[in-house]
């Protein structure tokens, strides 16, 4: 039943669209061209490759693309548009330029994304995708989510001890029961990763995927600290060369290398200066495999570390670029007023240059937000598919090419995307700033 209903909206698109511009260029009713483009090409070109008339959907589709072309010839020009107020005329106009991106995002935004959703409930794997009806809910569920983010929050009793009483450890600390073993085979699936007591009740928290939650907060994690230092890094850059002095042009340039250079090259370039060999690790004295090593620093690991470093150094230009540009359009007068009223270089920057630069940064951190949230080539060319910096992007092209669970993937895409919307939901509501 969907795919019949996707079938008739995709064939009264192809009719409608055609419809519209002719009625609107040969100045008659769009509304009528709209309807009645519609109505004639689910009859005329779904009816027809339904019944056999025609061969395939793309003939049916170029003859209905070929009467509107006809009809744009014969059909007389009429008066709709004196019928019509001056707002009604720019409406309409409107419509005219703007339909052709909208059916753009439809084709390359909006239907993929239909796709992925229906694909997120659905047991596929890549081998199935060439006999897939891309539209069939059949055995449909919710499997691949909840395999994902299950968890459960079940309350647990001490182990009794031999005397009575609940069991104590050596540091003197109630022992309590494994969770597995209490609940039974309920339990079946889920793994016990964390405990806490609440009002003296001990709670055993168990999950279905381990890796899922820490990856989640990883990603957020990452996503904020690279966000924030690039922006930091770029600020700084901009005061630096804010200024005249010799040989400004070229650090200029030199400046906006890390962001032209292409990706690969310089993930390679960070591989080969941190390899345990590398000339990081001469110069330091250190055998430390800065990009593999399980070590953490004050409990964030390594090469999530090193990850941030890479994202902040490659990506400060372009917060370079816009913080640069707007120092500049700051009126002079302000500093020199600042000037005569004693204002220190600190309190310059505190009290005139930063408040003027808060609209910039709210669109930096927001562009660079949602572009590294979406991250993936540079965090899979600097470190590969390792546990210390695995972050959603990374999880989904393992579940897609190395487990080829097509489903599994799009259920963790949809996840993403509702988080990156959550995110942006509230960033807008409580963090927006804009230009006054």
């Amino acid at each position: 039943m969907l795919d019949i209903i996707i079938n008739i909206l995709i064939w009264a698109i192809v009719g409608a669209v055609p419809g519209f511009y002719v009625t609107y260029i040969k100045r008659h009713d769009p509304r009528l061209g709209v309807i009645g483009g519609a109505i004639f090409a689910v009859v005329f070109g779904y009816g027809g490759v339904s019944l056999g008339i025609f061969n395939n959907a793309g003939v049916a589709m170029f003859t209905i693309l070929a009467l509107w072309v006809i009809g744009l010839f014969l059909i007389p020009y009429g008066n709709y548009d004196e019928k019509v107020t001056a707002r009604g005329r720019i409406a309409l106009l409107a419509y005219a330029l703007t339909l052709p991106t909208v059916l753009i995002v439809l084709s390359i935004v909006i239907f993929p994304l239909i796709w992925n959703l229906v694909f997120s409930v659905r047991d596929i794997s890549v081998g199935d995708l060439q006999n897939v009806e891309l539209f069939d809910l059949s055995g449909a569920s919710f499997d691949n989510f909840e395999n994902q983010v299950s968890f459960r929050l079940d309350t647990v009793p001490c182990a009794e001890a031999e005397g009575g009483g609940c069991e104590l450890d050596e540091d003197g600390d109630t022992v309590y029961q494994d969770a597995r073993r209490y609940i039974g085979d309920a339990y079946r699936g889920f793994r016990e990763v964390n405990n806490l007591t609440i009002f003296g009740e001990h709670y055993a928290i168990g999950v279905q995927n381990t890796e899922f939650y820490p990856m989640i907060w990883r990603t957020i994690f990452y996503t904020f600290a690279s966000t924030i230092m690039a922006i930091l890094v770029g600020l700084i850059a901009a005061l630096l060369v804010r200024d005249q002095f010799p040989g400004r042009a070229v650090f200029r340039g030199f400046i906006l290398f890390p962001y032209i250079a292409p990706v690969i090259s310089v993930a390679f370039i960070w591989q080969v200066l941190f390899a345990t060999s590398g000339l990081v690790n001469e110069t330091l004295g250190t055998n430390t495999a800065f990009l593999s090593t399980r070590d953490s620093f004050l409990g964030i690991s390594v090469p999530l570390i090193m990850v941030i470093l890479f994202q902040t150094w490659r990506y400060f230009p372009f917060a370079f670029l816009f913080l640069l540009a707007r120092i500049q359009a700051i009126p002079d007068d302000m500093y020199e007023a600042a000037k005569v009223d004693g204002a220190s270089p600190s309190q310059r920057l505190l009290f005139i240059t930063l408040p003027q630069l808060r609209a910039v940064f709210g669109t930096l951190f927001l562009l660079r937000f949602i572009w590294t949230f979406n991250k993936f080539d540079d965090v899979f060319l600097l470190t590969g598919p390792i546990t210390q910096t695995k972050v959603i992007p990374v999880q989904i092209f393992e579940a897609l090419f190395t487990e080829t669970n097509v489903g599994e993937a799009s259920a963790i895409a949809v996840i993403m995307a509702c988080m990156l919307a959550i995110i942006l939901l509230i960033y807008f509501r409580y963090f927006l700033v804009e230009e006054v």
